[in-house]
C-alpha cells in the first residue's frame, strides 16, 4: 500500500476510549482512525480537522484507484494469455477491491464527523436561541420530546458543550427487591463461570422522595458521577459553570435509561400549559 505522504495522525491519539467507532487499519501503514464517539470532549474544530483529513485520504485514494484501472486497461492490450500479464492483472485488482474498502471505511468515518459537526451547530443555535426558564419542545429523528421528558446537564464550562440527555421517568410503584447473581459458593470449580452464580431475588435499599405533584417514588441507586443527598432526597453533583460551582440533580431518571437526544428542531412552548 502506497505510504500516505500528507497524513499525521498524531491528533487522533488524543484521549479517546474504545466505545465502538474505532478501527485499526494494520493493512494501511498501521492507520488508526477514530469517529467522535471514542474521543474525549470532542469539538467542532476536531470535527472540521478530522473531515478534511478523510477528505484528503479520500482523494488519494480515488486517485489511486484511478491509475491501477488505466493500468489495467494498458494491461488488456498486452498478451492475455501471458503468466505476467495474468499475474499483474490479478494483483492490480486486488488492490483495486482493498482499496475500494477502504474508501468505504473512510466515507462512512467522514459521516460520523459530519453528522456530529450538524448536531454541534444546532446543540449551540438551541443554546443562542433558548431564553432562561423557557419551554421547549425538541423535535427528534423519532418524534416530539415534550418539555418534562428531557433534561440537560452543564458538564463543561463552554456552554456550547451542553449536553442534552433524554430521560425516562422511573415508575411509582415501589419495588422492596431485585434480581441479583449470587455466587453459589467457593468451593464451585466449574470451568464456565456462569456456572457458578445464581439468579435470586435480594432485598435493596430504599430511597423515596415527593415530587411538585405530590407523588411519591423511590429508587435504589444513583447514576454514575451522582451522590445521594439526605437533605435534598436527590441525586446531587457539583459542576462548575462559568468559572463557579454549582449544584445539579437529578429526579425520577435511572442510569439505564438515558440515551443522548438528537436536535432536529425546537418549538418556543407556554410554560402554564405544560
Amino acid at each position: 500500500m502506497k505510504k500516505l505522504s500528507f497524513l499525521s495522525v498524531a491528533f487522533l491519539f488524543l484521549n479517546f476510549n474504545i466505545y465502538g467507532q474505532i478501527m485499526l487499519l494494520p493493512d494501511y501503514n498501521d492507520l488508526l482512525i477514530v469517529g467522535p464517539d471514542n474521543v474525549e470532549n470532542p469539538n467542532a474544530l476536531f470535527a472540521y480537522e478530522s473531515i478534511d483529513m478523510f477528505d484528503a485520504m479520500l482523494e488519494e485514494i480515488e486517485d489511486s484507484i484511478y491509475s491501477k484501472n488505466i493500468r489495467l486497461k494498458y494491461l488488456e492490450a498486452e498478451n492475455r494469455n501471458s503468466r505476467l500479464t495474468k499475474r499483474k492483472t490479478k494483483r492490480l485488482l486486488n488492490e483495486i477491491e482493498t482499496e475500494n474498502k477502504y474508501k468505504e471505511i473512510f466515507s462512512n468515518f467522514k459521516q460520523m464527523w459530519v453528522d456530529f459537526l450538524e448536531q454541534e451547530n444546532l446543540k449551540n443555535e438551541f443554546v443562542y436561541d433558548y431564553i432562561q426558564g423557557g419551554c421547549y419542545d425538541i423535535v427528534t429523528p423519532n418524534g416530539t420530546v415534550k418539555f418534562g421528558d428531557y433534561g440537560y446537564f452543564v458538564d463543561t464550562i463552554d456552554i456550547g458543550q451542553i449536553d442534552f440527555t433524554l430521560f425516562f421517568p422511573f415508575t411509582n410503584e415501589r419495588t422492596k427487591s431485585k434480581l441479583v447473581k449470587v455466587k453459589t459458593g467457593e468451593n464451585c470449580i466449574s470451568q464456565d463461570p456462569d456456572d457458578c452464580y445464581i439468579w435470586c431475588m435480594k432485598p435493596v435499599e430504599e430511597y423515596s422522595f415527593t415530587v411538585y405533584n405530590g407523588k411519591k417514588y423511590w429508587y435504589t441507586d444513583c447514576p454514575e458521577n451522582y451522590e445521594y443527598e439526605d437533605e435534598s432526597l436527590r441525586c446531587v453533583r457539583t459542576v462548575s459553570f462559568n468559572n463557579k460551582k454549582q449544584i445539579i440533580h437529578i429526579d425520577l431518571f435511572k442510569k439505564n435509561t438515558t440515551k443522548k437526544l438528537k436536535i432536529v428542531d425546537w418549538k418556543n412552548v407556554n410554560c402554564d400549559l405544560r
